[in-house]
């Protein structure tokens, strides 16, 4: 389920981060 070791989840969760990071500034 994982491409390379990264799983698209956790790319999602990282934009996810990401973009809550961004938002609070």
């Amino acid at each position: 389920m994982g491409f390379g070791g990264i799983s698209i989840w956790s790319l999602l969760l990282i934009l996810a981060i990401v973009i809550l990071l961004f938002g609070t500034k």
